[in-house]
């Protein structure tokens, strides 16, 4: 790859592109004469990791200390490799655990070539002989390292083809999904915009006649599914981020950032105003009628699915599959729970026509105190979007799955709920629609603890595992529900919850 930047802003600007790709084991040789920019180019890219954009954070040279660790994130070590003697020296400058906790840039490489990595990234800087001010930067070697640099120079195209390609970039913590977000900086904007990054992952192995668990269960593949949810959202009236730029088949958006209020308080415990005004949206959006397939302007459509048995059994199917597996569940009592579910999921097959936003818990509700009515409420992570039964949203507020809801909370939003359906129609059935929260608070809970396991066990992801205990406990305390005797007694025999 080679990259050509006539003057200190444009690498700097490369900088941020190149600081969000870096994760733990970049290891990045830089080369180049004396003068040739690559002390310039390590430190806007420490700057670009912090995000630093106006050049405040102090990034002295290694010339004499020889190695600078740098707290971002990941960690980054800069090296200085002009003073060594001897290519040893390297293991006690600590670059085997610079690696392990995060990237390594390293100047002057050819002072310890033999003890650098073999999947070593190359670069090299030299000057313009026409141009004093600009530079000429080659790179080669690690290819998945390249891979990720292409992608984020994609990323800069597009934003580029949409007005803001002098615009800065800084990262912003994602989810559990494979989807990147960073924050998108423009002059004069108090409020950052956000940038999805989705591209299409390869396709997973198939589970049934042909079809992945993604597809079997609904998750969306395509940033189209957002984007036609956001609009249908805010269509009628509830607020969802605003599409400013899209590029639908590299699976790019640039999205209103609709604010970083929580409905939790800053160590995680539920406010009640908060989720009580979260769950009057969702009984407006319930009591509308909604047509599931959105036509883009060029004629293309998005068509949200109905929440399936085959979706609900597979969702559930994760219980046996990953918490049973490890419980050494047996398969008799597999075969009962699918037993027991079978004519429930039927159930909801007919008469049930809501949207489901599906992820609707504290993580992906945007509280705007500055706002009135259902505008204080901003929907986010809702691709995912069914028809089906709503009282599936309820749960997931209700037994926020990411903080523990009390039980007199819990009460207060199934109150409020019924209380704003009966108000806004006619013949509202809420005997039956308490019996199918506390339904599919128990389908839900069944379906996260094996997901716990998973994404501990498969995905390596082993802070979800925390929230296995209270999620058990949702789950006893759905089960207590009158009409769900004969699921409690299967939870109980299984050693899911206790008696």
């Amino acid at each position: 790859m080679e990259l050509k930047f006539n003057n200190e802003d444009e690498l700097s600007r490369f900088a941020q592109d190149f600081a969000l790709i870096l994760k733990a084991g970049d290891c990045i040789a830089l080369e180049g004469d004396l003068g040739a920019g690559k002390t310039t180019f390590a430190r806007a890219v420490i700057r670009a990791a912090y995000g630093d954009f106006d050049k405040k954070i102090e990034v002295p040279s290694p010339t004499f200390t020889l190695v600078q660790l740098y707290d971002t994130s990941p960690a980054i070590a800069h090296f200085d490799l002009y003073r060594i003697a001897d290519a040893e020296e390297l293991d006690e400058l600590g670059l085997e655990p610079a690696l392990e906790a995060g990237a390594a840039l390293i100047e002057w490489p050819s002072k310890a070539a033999e003890a650098l990595p073999p999947d070593l990234v190359v670069i090299r800087l030299t000057e313009d002989s026409n141009k004093p001010d600009a530079r000429l930067m080659t790179i080669g070697g690690n290819e998945d390292f390249l891979k990720r640099l292409k992608r984020s120079m994609r990323i800069r195209a597009f934003l580029a083809d949409n007005g803001f390609g002098q615009a800065d970039r800084s990262s912003f913590p994602g989810d559990a999904s494979a989807r990147n977000y960073e924050f998108i900086h423009i002059d004069d904007e108090e409020r950052p915009l956000i940038l999805m990054d989705a591209p299409k992952l390869p396709q997973e192995p198939a589970l049934f006649d042909g079809l992945t668990y993604k597809q079997i269960v609904h998750l969306s593949e395509e940033v189209s599914a957002f984007v036609a949810v956001s609009e249908m959202l805010r269509e009628q009236g509830f607020t969802a981020p605003e599409i400013y730029a899209q590029d639908l088949p590299q699976g790019l958006l640039l999205i209103e950032h609709l604010g970083e209020g929580k409905i939790v308080t800053d160590d995680n415990t539920p406010i009640k105003d908060r989720y009580l005004a979260a769950v009057e949206v969702l009984a407006d959006i319930h009591g509308k009628r909604w047509n599931n397939v959105w036509t883009f302007p060029d004629g293309q459509t998005h068509t949200i699915p109905r929440y399936d048995e085959r979706a609900m059994r597979t969702g559930l199917s994760l219980l046996p599959d990953w918490w049973g597996k490890e419980n050494d569940l047996s398969e008799t009592l597999r075969d009962e729970l699918f037993t027991l579910w079978t004519p429930i999921f039927r159930r909801f097959q007919s008469g049930y026509n809501d949207l489901i936003i599906r992820d609707f818990h504290s993580p992906n509700i945007i509280w705007r105190g500055d706002k009135t009515g259902n505008d204080r409420i901003g929907i986010i992570d809702h691709q995912d979007a069914l028809i089906g039964p709503g009282a599936y949203d309820v749960a997931s507020l209700m037994q926020d799955a990411r903080t523990i809801v009390p039980s007199k909370l819990q009460a207060e939003i199934l109150n409020t709920y019924c209380a704003r359906r009966r108000r806004h129609q006619q013949g509202f059935n809420e005997e039956q629609s308490r019996l199918d929260i506390a339904t599919l608070c128990a389908f839900r809970s069944s379906r996260l603890l094996g997901l716990w396991v998973r994404l501990d066990v498969r995905d390596s992801k082993h802070r979800f595992r925390q929230y296995e205990a209270p999620t058990r406990a949702y789950l006893a305390q759905s089960l207590s529900h009158p009409q769900l005797g004969k699921l409690r007694q299967w939870y109980v025999k299984a050693g899911v919850i206790d008696e």
